[in-house]
């Protein structure tokens, strides 16, 4: 936030690193409330399936049948942002464009790609 704050104060020069700050702060405000949000829905759906026990007990473990749809979204999330990750420190190395919105794509489509074998493999057996 420091940073953003600071990009945001030298920038008053420059609409460009200023819309850039202001929308990465957009960005950084929604993703916090998904979190939020997606903590909220877990506890409740926890709550209502009765499985939010005491520390003492020994949790199951977690199979595609027991976890919630929001925590299918947040795997999908973070698998998306590591890969995304991945594909921008080492694009360099492979002559691609080294960007956000490539790296982005690229991390999509080999996380699509294996979510679609997983779904074959689960269908076959």
């Amino acid at each position: 936030m420091t940073v953003l704050v600071a990009l945001a104060l030298s920038a008053s020069s420059d609409p460009v690193l200023l819309l850039q700050a202001a929308l990465t702060g957009i960005g950084v405000g929604i993703f916090s409330w998904a979190v939020c949000r997606l903590a909220r829905s877990q506890h409740a759906y926890y709550e209502r399936v009765g499985r939010f026990g005491g520390a003492g007990q020994q949790a199951p473990l977690a199979t595609a049948e027991t976890m919630s749809p929001q925590m299918h979204v947040l795997l999908f999330v973070g698998g998306w942002v590591v890969l995304s990750g991945v594909f921008w420190l080492i694009s360099p190395l492979i002559d691609m464009p080294r960007s956000v919105p490539w790296s982005a794509f690229f991390g999509a489509l080999l996380l699509g790609a294996a979510i679609m074998v997983e779904w074959i493999k689960r269908e076959r057996s």
